[in-house]
């Protein structure tokens, strides 16, 4: 796995290699347009998260409810250990995409990359659905349900825990976009692999 900057751009020449041998590509809106549908999502995964936090830690909810988090968020946001919070935050949810990618660590097609608090990681490995849906769900799972669960056991709670949770669960729209597409349109034992932000499947 490698370090880039920016996710390269799509290989035509591959690309017509790969429909030639009986791949397809997979119907996807374009970028902005991929954007604008995602947002209904991202707003719904905030909410069942809130929602979620409600169930494990209700007396802190509650409170939240009555006095408010924008002092708090206010205060803090002003402190470096915050913003470091959602740069690593967002760091763990792509390492959590690259660690289910198989072969990942010694793939020399398999990369990621950070751009301020987004980031990235982009694999031209050929991937079977499950493996696929399993990779682009796994930091949601993980970061937004499993790590509060686990605070909640051992009777840990502060509103930042919160606070990155739900942002988790909302930059995780995009990857709940691609797992819908790639539900309806690729065969139940389907390959997938990707050439720059083009998606294709057989």
């Amino acid at each position: 796995m490698k370090y880039i900057r920016r996710i390269p751009q799509e290989k035509e020449a591959f690309t017509e290699e790969l429909v030639q041998n009986g791949w397809k590509r997979l119907k996807e809106p374009s970028f902005p347009g991929m954007i604008v549908i995602a947002m209904p999502i991202s707003m719904i995964l905030m909410f069942i998260t809130f929602l979620y936090f409600g169930l494990l830690f209700p007396d802190q909810i509650h409170s939240l409810n009555e006095n408010g988090i924008s002092i708090a968020f206010t205060i803090n946001w002003k402190l470096i250990a915050p913003v470091a919070g959602i740069v690593i935050y967002t760091f763990l949810h792509e390492m959590l995409h690259a660690v289910t990618i198989p072969n990942a660590l010694h793939s020399d097609k398999t990369f990621w990359g950070m751009n301020g608090c987004f980031g990235f990681v982009y694999s031209e490995e050929k991937i079977k659905k499950g493996r696929y849906l399993l990779v682009s769900v796994m930091p949601l799972i993980i970061l937004s349900f499993a790590v509060p669960l686990v605070f909640r056991i051992f009777h840990f709670y502060h509103w930042y825990l919160l606070l990155l949770c739900i942002m988790n669960a909302g930059g995780a729209c995009v990857d709940i976009l691609n797992m819908i597409l790639i539900a309806k349109q690729v065969p139940a034992k389907g390959t997938i692999i990707c050439n720059g932000k083009k998606t294709l499947f057989q």
